[in-house]
């Protein structure tokens, strides 16, 4: 072999090794990094009134007292006697659609929280092995 032909292949060599760095360059920037700002779950609901709504929804009536406050709350009692078994109603209906979605509240908040683990080890595994595939 003469020396134009080495250097013919020395040059075809260097290209190639080029070409294959080149390669591997953009495969190394094409792996996939876990995001820093990876998500939270949302907070848990809000229990703190829980106790209270569920003790102080119902509507209870005067306590009994002095004959005048007697004939006073039996006089006026007809009167506003639907007023409060509309509000006390709505209370209970409230009250029963606080309790109800609670649970799902909760469930939600677990469920999220478990799916964003497995999608971050998930990635974390992706990394990984296109880590290994560039080795």
């Amino acid at each position: 072999m003469d020396n134009d032909n080495l250097a013919q292949l020395k040059a075809e060599r260097d290209a190639a090794d080029r070409a294959y760095n080149d390669a591997l360059t953009r495969l190394d920037a094409a792996i996939q990094r876990l995001p820093s700002d990876f998500p939270h779950p949302p907070p848990g609901p809000d229990e703190h009134q829980i106790t209270p709504l569920n003790t102080l929804w119902k509507i209870d009536g005067p306590a009994a007292g002095s004959r005048l406050r007697r004939w006073l709350i039996a006089s006026v009692r007809p009167i506003v006697a639907p007023l409060f078994a509309r509000q006390q109603a709505f209370n209970a209906a409230l009250v029963d659609h606080i309790n109800r979605n609670l649970p799902v509240e909760r469930q939600t908040r677990e469920a999220i929280d478990s799916m964003l683990t497995v999608l971050r080890d998930h990635i974390a595994e992706l990394v990984r092995f296109q880590s290994l595939l560039v080795v």
